[in-house]
């Protein structure tokens, strides 16, 4: 199981990563930490990622607070590609989805919904793949929700990038037209876009494009 580095305090340092280890050794589970690349996941200043990698971390993300600053990312995949360590990202531009409770489309104009754009994920993606292109590093995408999506990482994979995705089950399994009842439980995020897109999706696994399904799963105490 890999752990995101979004906890208190965040995994942003080698001793958070020696302690998360500690605890986890002698379970049935074996536990693979992914580092923060941000210090505690603020995204002004890189955390010391090659600390956290000789120290146990397996990758390094901000998690469920995707990159923004593109110099800051810019920095990063340099810095990681000289361990030859791997970034993930999540590929979401927070102002263009901010607000947003479901898929920018004909379901959420339907039910009087703000929408999030498939523009939210794939300029935040394009970004990635052109500073990927700049430093020879390497990236994986996690969560793609998009049929725009899978067409540029194939692209970017025919070109010889490192870049590797992942998608979520239920992306794989629903649309958005399942939050036409109102049911909560379907505001997921990214959010589950139209069929087109989840066919496209079903498709990029099918051929190789997605190379893994990930559960995206955030745990939540009862409160929460």
């Amino acid at each position: 199981m890999f752990s995101t580095p979004n906890t208190n305090p965040t995994v942003s340092s080698k001793s958070v990563v020696q302690f998360v280890k500690q605890q986890a050794d002698g379970n049935i589970v074996s536990l693979h930490p992914i580092g923060a690349i941000s210090h505690n996941i603020e995204g002004k200043n890189l955390a010391e990622m090659l600390d956290m990698q000789a120290n146990g971390a397996v990758a390094f993300s901000d998690g469920w607070q995707p990159i923004q600053n593109a110099n800051l990312m810019l920095k990063a995949l340099e810095y990681a590609k000289s361990f030859g360590g791997t970034l993930i990202q999540i590929p979401t531009d927070k102002a263009l989805a901010e607000g947003g409770l479901m898929h920018e489309g004909l379901e959420s104009t339907k039910l009087g919904m703000p929408g999030i754009p498939t523009l939210a994920e794939t300029i935040n993606l394009h970004r990635d793949i052109e500073l990927l292109r700049y430093t020879g590093s390497k990236l994986h995408l996690t969560g793609i929700s998009s049929a725009e999506s899978v067409a540029m990482i194939r692209a970017a994979k025919a070109e010889g990038l490192a870049i590797s995705c992942s998608v979520s089950p239920y992306h794989l399994a629903l649309n958005d037209e399942s939050l036409r009842s109102y049911e909560s439980v379907y505001k997921v995020s990214p959010p589950l876009r139209s069929e087109k897109d989840r066919k496209a999706l079903v498709a990029g696994l099918l051929d190789g494009t997605i190379d893994c399904i990930a559960s995206h799963h955030r745990p939540q105490n009862w409160d929460a």
